[in-house]
């Protein structure tokens, strides 16, 4: 019997020995941890399990090492039809040798494109040689999301038609930000050290380029074209053969601000697209001061300036709901209807809620904020009393003065021709004529003045509002209606129909006006959308949703998207998500919550170790059986 326990425990403990990792492996898939989520991101430590980020487009990755790509045979993750929307942090680490040499290819590099939701972050690529067709970048060949602190150091080779660059080949609708590149770029046109073409993206912003481009037009140190777009707190230092710029090299509607290039070494003089100045006053305290302005930056000891992270965290403009809040509370309210000034109330309320809250959202503060303007733009005022008509006092009868005889004067002998007429007035002779009496009349009372301190507290308020924070739509209309205001305000006697008709429009305009805060915003709802486990959710939730999602994404990817169509995007895609929230949890109620789904990569291993346990086990049993057997013999 001793036997047969030593031989079981032997099968159970090898047993065991294949179960033990099935656990991890079933949370990391095919990384080195983590459960893809931003508390716990897939742990990369191996070119391998760096490739598997295409296989999960909307996970969340981070490096635990840095990576050599020699020898290895890259396939760029995302593309067309599936860009990766996921969060990439490099942790610091390094990427170092990546090659491509994909010439009929469009959207090359470590990325073939990153989408809306995707994002790169502190990750450094060094000795990158890639090549391509069109849209190529040693780190993205497309850029719609967004590359913070990322360098390309080394040697550095880019090679393509057109779009690009150095970093990212097309930033369309991207953003890059506090970036360093170094790199040879080639391209015959749209070239650029940090991006071949970047028209209709956010923004280049505190980032710098070093190295050379070489192409037929279009070609700048910073980036080839920057249509509708903006290059703010930049500098190039980057040889420029071609025709195009110093720093950029297209130029329509766009904003440059605080933007230099080093002339001695571009070889270019163009001003208009950045400040041309001598490469060794970049290296000034005065150079990194200007840099300033409208970034971050660090000056190094003889050496060009490195952008800093600003590691606190995005802070929440709540400077215009604290002025409605100011406004709404100087209201006399008991000028309007109950109702009406409820409302008012009801809304004040919640906005001071929102703004004593230190965890709200910049959505919840701009929600506040237009609600309480919208309950202000409905008052109501109350009617007036109409005055009660005064009665006219009779007037007091007067006594009549006896009449004073005159003495009788002779007519003359002119006048006997008058003397029947004169004969015919003798009747009147013991009558005094009294004087003709004017009607009496009550005079009417004196006008009052209109009251106008509501119209100069709301005058107060327009002006106090920073307009750069708002979308264009409205801000005629709002002007207007000021300018209307202060009119009436300048009158020396408005009546109380101008003072409440000029207050009407001026609640109504300012009620019109929507904050330009909603593009981050809906990016955010979007990558929260491209998160959820749709696994349990109910198919026509999820369409609904995709059709939400697609929506959204377009008025994302149009530059002229208006602040409504914004809205109603971001309003129908949280609408969608909260319908498949609601239908999940209602199947989960139903049924015993499945665990998190895992990677398809891992469900093969796993059942091949449960097949080695249960054959053990089995083995266990069996060897049991026979020992016993033996012994009863």
């Amino acid at each position: 019997m001793k036997q047969a326990l030593s031989v079981c425990t032997g099968l159970m403990m090898a047993a065991g020995i294949l179960l033990c990792p099935m656990s991890a492996l079933a949370q990391s898939g095919p990384f080195a941890g983590g459960d893809g989520t931003s508390a716990s991101p897939y742990r990369i430590e191996t070119a391998q399990q760096l490739q598997q980020m295409a296989e999960y487009p909307t996970g969340y990755f981070q490096l635990a090492a840095d990576i050599d790509l020699a020898g290895v045979e890259w396939q760029p993750v995302g593309d067309s039809l599936t860009p990766f929307e996921g969060v990439l942090d490099g942790d610091g680490h390094t990427v170092s040798n990546l090659t491509l040499a994909l010439d009929g290819q469009d959207m090359v590099g470590l990325f073939g494109r990153i989408g809306v939701g995707g994002q790169v972050e502190e990750l450094t690529l060094e000795n990158v040689t890639v090549s391509g067709q069109d849209n190529v970048g040693a780190l993205a060949g497309m850029n719609g999301g967004s590359i913070e602190y990322c360098q390309l150091v080394g040697d550095n080779t880019v090679a393509g038609r057109k779009a690009v660059g150095g970093l990212v080949g097309d930033n369309w609708t991207g953003r890059i930000e506090g970036c360093v590149a170094d790199a040879d770029v080639t391209a015959n046109t749209k070239g650029g050290v940090l991006a071949g073409d970047s028209s209709n993206s956010k923004a280049i912003q505190s980032s710098a380029a070093f190295g050379s481009v070489t192409g037929g037009q279009l070609v700048g140190g910073i980036t080839g074209s920057s249509a509708y777009s903006s290059v703010t707190s930049c500098y190039a230092v980057v040889q420029v053969n071609g025709q195009g710029g110093g720093a950029v090299g297209e130029v329509q509607p766009q904003t440059i601000e605080d933007v230099y290039y080093a002339q001695d070494v571009a070889g270019q003089t163009d001003t208009g697209k950045g400040e041309p100045m001598e490469s060794a006053d970049m290296k000034t305290d005065e150079f990194v001061q200007d840099l300033n302005r409208s970034g971050s930056w660090q000056a190094q000891d003889g050496d060009y300036p490195v952008p800093v992270k600003d590691d606190q965290p995005d802070t929440v403009d709540k400077s215009e709901l604290q002025k409605v809040i100011r406004y709404a509370e100087s209201i006399d309210l008991s000028l309007y209807t109950d109702a009406t000034a409820d409302a008012v109330r009801t809304a004040l309320d919640k906005a001071r809620q929102v703004n004593d809250d230190a965890e709200a959202t910049q959505q919840q503060v701009n929600e506040a904020q237009q609600a309480l303007m919208k309950a202000i733009a409905g008052l109501e005022e109350k009617p007036q009393p109409t005055p009660t008509a005064q009665p006219t006092p009779a007037p007091t009868a007067q006594p009549t003065a006896a009449p004073t005889e005159q003495p009788t004067t002779p007519p003359s002998s002119g006048d006997s021709g008058n003397g029947g007429q004169d004969g015919g007035n003798g009747g009147n002779g013991g009558q005094t004529v009294q004087p003709t009496r004017k009607p009496s009349s009550t005079p009417s009372p004196t006008a009052q003045p209109a009251n106008t301190d509501e119209l100069k507290k709301l005058v107060e308020y327009a002006e106090s509002l920073d307009l750069n924070k708002y979308y264009d739509e409205g801000k005629d209309a709002f002007e207007e209606a000021l300018a209307n205001a202060r009119e009436v305000l300048a009158k020396q006697a408005p009546t109380a129909a101008e003072v409440t008709e000029a207050t009407r429009q001026l609640r109504n305009a300012a009620d019109g006006l929507k904050l330009n805060l909603g593009r981050d915003e809906l990016e955010q709802t979007v990558n929260k959308a491209k998160q959820l486990d749709l696994e349990n959710a109910d198919a026509s939730a999820v369409t609904a949703l995709q059709t939400a999602l697609d929506n959204a994404e377009k008025a994302l990817a149009n530059p002229d998207a208006t602040a409504e169509q914004l809205q109603a995007a971001h309003e129908a895609l949280l609408d969608a998500i909260d319908a498949v929230q609601q239908k999940d949890d209602a199947s989960s109620a139903a049924s015993q919550p499945e665990s998190q789904s895992q990677p398809e990569q891992s469900s093969g291993s796993a059942v091949w170790l449960w097949v080695g346990a249960v054959v053990l086990i089995a083995a266990a049993a069996a060897a049991i059986v026979v020992i016993v057997r033996r012994n009863r013999k």
